[in-house]
């Protein structure tokens, strides 16, 4: 579900949110319900409402892999650029994937 980063981003910075965590839970919210309260204009929300309970299954891997490249998302969300930060996120993922391979071939 990593084509709604942007979006969990953008809801944390319209509601002030003091950390990503907060935010996710927000744009679940609003996708449990599929209406805007607190997340970006723009978005379908009837989409987002379908893909809620993947969205939901997979929060725990969408929190650990926010906290692994905060940094990094960070620094490409300020770009203000969709594009640019998905970029970022398949960099992301790409550097998991290469840890996770690294990891099994040491085992």
């Amino acid at each position: 579900m990593e084509q709604y980063l942007y979006d969990i981003f953008q809801t944390s910075g319209k509601n002030g949110c003091a950390d990503l965590t907060i935010a996710l839970a927000m744009f679940l919210s609003d996708a449990r319900e599929g209406r805007q309260q607190y997340g970006p204009d723009g978005l379908d929300y009837e989409a987002l409402h379908r893909d809620y309970p993947a969205l939901e299954q997979g929060q725990e891997q969408l929190r650990l892999f926010l906290g692994r490249h905060y940094a990094d998302l960070t620094q490409a969300y300020r770009a203000g650029d969709r594009e640019v930060f998905n970029q970022a996120v398949a960099q992301c993922q790409k550097m998991d994937a290469a840890k996770a391979e690294e990891a099994q071939a040491q085992e």
